[in-house]
């Protein structure tokens, strides 16, 4: 399994190597684990907006919000969070997300009434959602280009609220954090027996990084010059991989 992984990370250096030449130096890429923090000076934050994309890793309560299986709005989901109860977080209590700079928690952008507390970012992340649309279509979650639809979305409620010269500022210099790939190989890849028969996963981690390139270059043509991407984590760890992959022992597999 952790072949796959490999493959993402060196194909990503190459990718980058490659491309990085046709945005030049105005746009910023940092690629880290789950430890990303945003300073604060005197209550103010060092960023005007964070807004996150990805899925279960960041979702905090968008799939509450769609028909699909993959919801996080029932117990033990939550106990350990504000009140106890579930939120839409696939967690017991906090998610990265709930780390990196908002005065409060991220807003969840499908369950935001309130307009203006979007002004500081919002969140877009779905459950099952993945750099391969057809991972978002299996669980009927909120693809990645949707995801960047609702952003767009977003940036207009910002420049109606702000005009466009601070709204255009606010983009740029907003944080823009992708955390997606977990689904696409353990709800996706790894549990098809016909796409582990057509692809091998270096051919799968290149389609994957095909889509993970699409979706930048997006945001940039948006005006977004400021991009956190998380690298995957140790996916033979996660319940869920133990569950289904571990033969019934309670060991990363």
């Amino acid at each position: 399994m952790n072949q796959s992984f490999w493959h993402i990370g060196l194909g990503l250096d190459k990718l980058w190597e490659r491309k990085m030449k046709q945005f030049g130096h105005g746009l910023f890429i940092l690629v880290f684990i789950f430890s990303v923090g945003v300073s604060f000076i005197n209550g103010d934050p060092l960023v005007p907006a964070i807004c996150i994309f990805g899925d279960s890793v960041m979702d905090t309560g968008n799939n509450n919000h769609l028909k699909t299986l993959f919801r996080a709005n029932f117990l033990p989901y939550g106990r350990d969070f504000e009140a106890h109860k579930p939120t839409g977080r696939f967690c017991n209590g906090k998610l990265a997300a709930d780390y990196i700079g908002f005065e409060t928690y991220p807003p969840p952008y499908l369950s935001t009434s309130n307009v203006s507390l979007l002004l500081g970012g919002a969140n877009f992340a779905s459950a099952g959602s993945g750099y391969a649309h057809q991972t978002a279509r299996l669980y009927k979650a909120i693809s990645l280009p949707r995801q960047l639809l609702y952003y767009q979305e977003w940036q207009n409620q910002v420049v109606g609220m702000v005009g466009n010269e601070r709204a255009t500022a606010i983009f740029s210099s907003g944080i823009h954090i992708l955390s997606a790939g977990t689904s696409d190989f353990l709800q996706n890849y790894y549990i098809n027996p016909a796409l582990k028969k057509l692809y091998t996963p270096s051919k799968i981690a290149h389609i994957l990084l095909t889509s993970y390139y699409t979706f930048v270059e997006n945001l940039y043509e948006l005006g977004v010059r400021r991009i956190g991407v998380t690298t995957l984590p140790p996916v033979g760890c996660l319940p869920g991989s133990i569950t289904v992959f571990g033969s019934g022992k309670n060991e990363c597999t």
